[in-house]
């Protein structure tokens, strides 16, 4: 999926999902040449390991 519509999967903005990808924290995928004429590709896979590293332990507390 895009980043974009990763981003209103999370219900987050664009600009968040791009800064959390910048940041390695939302895994992509990379496809083409580095800048404008690559894309990015956030994956289901993708998403699943992003919640699971924000997952809140509410039992350690």
């Amino acid at each position: 999926m895009t980043v974009k519509v990763a981003a209103a999967r999370l219900e987050i903005s664009v600009s968040l999902a791009y800064q959390l990808i910048a940041e390695g924290r939302l895994p992509c995928r990379r496809i083409g040449a580095l800048g404008r004429r690559g894309k990015i590709i956030v994956t289901e896979e993708d998403l699943a390991k992003f919640l699971e590293s924000v997952k809140v332990d509410r039992e350690a507390g």
